[in-house]
């Protein structure tokens, strides 16, 4: 494959969507704000109603969430996507090199805060997914509706290592061979076998006993000579930066609130495909104290909120309503370790090993409308 070719296919890759012109109509509006009255009121009812939902209420202030939003870059760098990162100064276990303008590294991440920032992304990636546990954070994008292929990239805590059998998206088995320098730190490349000009996955030491990885696995004809030169691309876009508040469609109050985050999941579709619409879902993690929970994201609490598309029949099979908690009608299991609430087009899952289910539902208020991500909270505790 020529030069040019390679780089017309980068350009390709990397060509920004254009703005939906789709206009929200009138009824659906109406519908929002029915769902929308009506958790407020279950809400502040049961006394999980936070004041700053209050206040944003009275005052008619939108709650913003994370996003990886597309940036105006030159020629040079081609088109791509910059992470809104806050600041936020949640840095008591943040340890800064003695080099001026170094990374930064972590001993062990707050769950409910993302530090990776990601400044180029190919505009293939339809669905994300965000996920945090003391011991790693990770993005993936993926291509496809199967979810089995995609970018991803990890950043461990400082001390922890990728192991030889450490999954890679899309890809069964590598070589490991050197690789030029990631950001002027040193990198191996893993090559798929008997392809040495291969290099989906880059994996570099940022700083010592600190280690990051990209890889990038694709279905669409792509040369491995391309995909290499995404991989690296996605490579030197990423940085550890200032934490940003996860934000979630739900807040958790009362004696759950008490309880410590040990791993959190947000995945959200960016835009419809093959006649599909949006797709999110939340999970969070606690550890009630129990002892039952990890450092790296073991359940104690799990409480799981999606839109119903994400929720397949099987999973909704025997969940017909058989009691009611805080006046919504909710399938519990016999033990209480488990309960499910459908409502609209929102599904709440509570899972628990240590604690009764409905107790935690009692706890538990979505915002508004779930499936609106600019109303999602970067306050989930109250």
């Amino acid at each position: 494959m020529r030069g040019d070719d390679v780089h017309v296919l980068l350009e390709e890759a990397t060509t920004e969507i254009p703005p939906s012109t789709v206009n929200v109509s009138e009824a659906v509006r109406t519908a929002k704000h029915r769902r929308r009255v009506r958790r407020v009121t279950l809400c502040i009812t049961a006394g999980v109603l936070p004041a700053v939902v209050a206040v944003s209420l009275m005052t008619g202030i939108t709650l913003s969430t994370y996003r990886i939003k597309a940036a105006s870059q030159g020629p040079a760098s081609g088109s791509g996507v910059a992470a809104d990162v806050s600041a936020s100064t949640d840095d008591g276990n943040i340890e800064r090199s003695a080099i001026a303008g170094a990374a930064i590294t972590m001993r062990a991440f707050n769950p409910m805060s993302r530090y990776l920032s990601i400044t180029w992304l190919p505009s293939s990636v339809i669905e994300e997914r965000w996920e945090s546990t003391p011991l790693r954070q990770q993005y993936t994008g993926f291509e496809s509706e199967r979810r089995d292929r995609g970018v991803t990239v990890t950043v461990l805590a400082r001390g922890q290592r990728f192991s030889e059998h450490e999954p890679v998206l899309g890809l069964k088995g590598w070589t490991t061979r050197a690789a030029r320098p990631v950001a002027g730190a040193p990198a191996v490349c893993l090559s798929v076998p008997g392809d040495d000009a291969s290099c989906p996955v880059l994996r570099w030491e940022y700083e010592p006993e600190s280690w990051m990885s990209v890889s990038y696995t694709t279905r669409r004809e792509l040369s491995s000579t391309t995909i290499a030169k995404v991989t690296r691309q996605v490579a030197e876009s990423v940085s550890i930066d200032k934490p940003e508040s996860v934000k979630l469609p739900f807040w958790v109050g009362g004696n759950t609130a008490t309880f410590t985050p040990t791993r959190v999941v947000v995945q959200e579709r960016k835009r419809a495909v093959g006649g599909s619409g949006a797709r999110w879902s939340a999970r969070l993690v606690l550890d009630s104290g129990s002892g039952t929970s990890t450092m790296t994201g073991g359940a104690g609490v799990t409480v799981e909120v999606t839109d119903v598309v994400q929720a397949t029949s099987s999973s909704n099979r025997d969940r017909t309503p058989n009691t009611t908690v805080r006046g919504e009608a909710v399938w519990l299991s016999q033990d209480r370790n488990t309960l499910v609430a459908l409502d609209g087009g929102t599904k709440v899952t509570v899972q628990v090993a240590d604690a009764r289910a409905d107790a935690v539902f009692e706890d538990l208020c979505l915002v508004g409308s779930p499936d609106d991500s600019d109303l999602w909270t970067d306050v989930p505790f109250t």
